[in-house]
């Protein structure tokens, strides 16, 4: 089963699966902190804020939701329940390991759906950092045996189009 989901990743593509299996198998012996499951598991309590959830029900090709609701996160290290990039990053491919058990997932993919409303540059702006972008990147485009169907934004401030 494990296998079975770079193939679908690629299509089938048994080349393809497989560099995207060594890309995968690299990237955890490089950030294993961004891969362990124990150290996911000690931070659920990052899914009360409701900042990163999958919808129930699929889009209307198949893809099941992922809806990421980035000004629920709190990066003020002075209030109670301040995360840190790392958690989240972990936190994200919590989830999208847990989709990836579902077979129509592996075939019918994922969208994201970024909601920005209460972000600003001030409290959420190291998430726009060029480590944490490049590191983003490479993990949705090369690594993670999962079809990204689409990254869709909404209530995106102004000043956000720029920056993007």
């Amino acid at each position: 089963a494990f296998l079975l989901r770079f193939l679908r990743a690629r299509k089938y593509d048994a080349r393809l699966a497989f560099k995207m299996l060594e890309r995968y198998e690299k990237m955890k012996k490089i950030h294993p902190e961004l891969f362990s499951m124990e150290k996911a598991a000690e931070n659920l309590s990052i899914f009360d804020s409701n900042a990163q959830t999958m919808l129930d029900g699929r889009d209307c090709n198949g893809a099941k939701i992922f809806l990421y609701r980035v000004g629920n996160l709190n990066f003020n290290r002075n209030k109670e329940n301040w995360v840190t990039n790392d958690q989240v990053f972990l936190s994200n491919i919590l989830l999208l390991e847990w989709c990836l058990l579902d077979p129509k997932t592996q075939v019918g993919g994922v969208s994201v759906l970024a909601d920005m409303k209460g972000f600003s540059l001030t409290t959420h702006g190291s998430l726009l950092s060029p480590y944490y972008a490049k590191r983003s990147a490479e993990v949705v485009q090369d690594t993670f045996p999962l079809r990204f169907k689409g990254i869709h934004i909404v209530h995106q401030p102004l000043y956000f189009v720029c920056i993007v």
